[in-house]
């Protein structure tokens, strides 16, 4: 008889006990990564904002750069990104692609000019101030990651069988493994001794799907002065949110042989197929703050020194 075993986990981070540096390090990259969330102008400029100015991308990049503005603007920046991931995984080749639109940056300024005594020189001392307030998008998660193949050497009972030596079963990924056959006690190192039976002749066909979804954004106040077209100084708080999902699956099928487990009532014997499947779905969250602060001089028209 056909014998089927579904083994269904979910966990936050990592399933399968690990350290905290192995289990958190993936993380820790991932959302160190920031690319300014920008208007198209600066996009189409490859991101080299910092020492421009006069555009609402300054507002989390530069905000010295508001000082640059002449009048006042609204600006929306919409999106499209797709990723293509190609994989290759025991011979088998398998691609990938996810697209979505977004709201990159969203921003507006309000310019206002200095108040100036009739027949003083405007391009003295202080020329205008600038106000604004955007929307970045800094950095996209969006990802999906596929992989199949057949698997002869090893399977993911191995690592249940790691886990189940080194943290024990109880309440545990390696437990729901024991308790479906999965992995068993051998007699001659009972009670400390886990291992998967021999495979004779198995194959695996194994299979892994993820999906990620998630972003990296800020709502910005910034505002800037603009001192005899020469020197200008601004500053941005930003508010900061991250949100990021993974959504992933591994399934497995493939033959249980037959071992000798003393405490197995009764002890099983026989070959019987088996299908498992590994679920594993992750939710970050987080808030901050940030402050920015920025100087552009030009002490001639052909020449700008920044500072941010």
């Amino acid at each position: 008889m056909k014998k089927i075993i579904l083994a269904t986990i979910v966990a936050t981070v990592a399933s399968i006990g690990t350290t905290y540096a192995q289990s958190y390090a993936p993380d820790a990259f991932r959302f160190s990564q920031t690319n300014y969330g920008s208007t198209s102008r600066f996009k189409g400029m490859a991101g080299a904002q910092i020492g421009v100015g006069g555009d609402i991308g300054s507002i989390s990049a530069n905000p010295a750069g508001l000082g640059l503005f002449t009048k006042s603007e609204f600006s929306i920046t919409p999106e499209f990104n797709s990723v293509s991931n190609g994989s290759s995984y025991l011979g088998n080749n398998i691609k990938s692609d996810k697209s979505q639109i977004n709201l990159n940056n969203l921003g507006v300024v309000f310019y206002s000019p200095a108040a100036k005594l009739k027949g003083s020189d405007v391009n003295k001392g202080l020329v205008s101030s600038v106000f604004g307030i955007s929307y970045t998008r800094n950095n996209d998660f969006l990802n999906n990651i596929d992989y199949n193949g057949i698997n002869t050497n090893s399977s993911i009972r191995d690592a249940y069988v790691d886990q189940a030596n080194g943290f024990g079963i109880d309440n545990s990924v390696a437990g729901d493994a024991y308790d479906s056959y999965l992995i068993n006690r051998n007699a001659p190192n009972y009670p400390n001794g886990f291992s998967a039976e021999p495979y004779n002749n198995a194959n695996f066909n194994q299979n892994w799907s993820e999906s990620r979804l998630g972003s990296t954004s800020e709502f910005n106040l910034a505002g800037a002065l603009n001192f005899s077209n020469k020197l200008y100084l601004g500053a941005t708080a930003s508010f900061v949110n991250v949100k990021y999902t993974s959504d992933a699956s591994f399934t497995e099928s493939g033959i249980v042989n037959s071992y000798d487990d003393q405490l197995a009532i009764p002890a099983y014997t026989g070959n019987e197929n088996y299908n498992l499947t590994h679920l594993r779905y992750q939710q970050t969250r987080g808030n901050g703050f940030n402050l920015k602060l920025g100087m552009i001089y030009r002490p001639v028209p052909e020449l700008r020194l920044v500072q941010k």
